[in-house]
């Protein structure tokens, strides 16, 4: 059995079942891809979801100097004026954490709780919950400071 199923889930699943997929090997070298339906994603150790289209966001937020347990107050406070819904309606995980002289920079993904609970119930159901999640923007190569980078990905979907 292969190490790692990666599945790239765009917004419209499980509505539409079939996805791209990678497997890779224990060192991480793709042994196998297709887009199938999941009755033909093969069999691996451990799932991993990319998440593709609008269904979840990475924001960078700076964050200023406070203890540590005022942090969720301040990013819920943040974050108010980069989402379309409240807060509370969102699940957050802190990605990365960098400390700076005038507070924190945090990256955060963003995605609807609601959407968290559709896509693990239907992996669950399928017998494939997931070790690790994350979007497709984590995923592209990184772009030199200051350059734009265009990326299409299987489908329609474009990342800039």
């Amino acid at each position: 059995m292969s190490e790692t199923l990666v599945l790239h889930l765009d917004d419209d699943w499980p509505a539409t079942p079939a996805a791209p997929w990678v497997l890779l090997d224990a060192a991480g070298r793709p042994v196998a891809e297709g887009d199938s339906a999941p009755r033909h994603w093969p069999q691996a150790r451990r799932v991993h979801v990319l998440l593709g289209g609008p269904q979840a966001a990475w924001l960078r937020l700076q964050l200023p100097n406070a203890p540590r347990r005022d942090e969720p107050r301040l990013l819920a406070y943040a974050l108010e004026e980069h989402l379309v819904h409240d807060a509370e309606t969102q699940h957050l995980t802190v990605s990365r954490r960098s400390a700076h002289e005038d507070g924190v920079r945090l990256d955060v993904l963003v995605i609807a709780r609601a959407r968290l609970s559709a896509l693990l119930a239907g992996l669950d159901a399928l017998g494939r919950p997931p070790s690790r999640g994350g979007l497709v923007m984590e995923a592209l190569p990184a772009a030199a400071p200051g350059a734009w980078q265009l990326a299409a990905s299987a489908g329609a979907a474009c990342y800039l």
